[in-house]
């Protein structure tokens, strides 16, 4: 019905072990709440262009896959 959700793609560090309502309960306290991510999935690398800027579009593209 609305179009696109807000999700969160994350790498976590080996020694650290988050779940997704941590993180999400984390982006509650520093954010508004329509910007907080309603789902969050875990990536092995971000995806970026050759310049180093995330990649917007791959990441797009990887979560609509994990979502399905």
């Amino acid at each position: 019905i609305w179009g696109q959700r807000v999700c969160a793609l994350v790498t976590l560090r080996p020694e650290v072990a988050l779940n997704a309502d941590e993180i999400i309960a984390y982006t509650r306290q520093k954010v508004a709440a329509y910007k907080a991510p309603k789902q969050v999935f875990a990536v092995e690398t971000m995806p970026r262009h050759p310049t180093g800027k995330p990649d917007y579009k791959t990441a797009q593209r990887v979560a609509a896959e994990a979502a399905s």
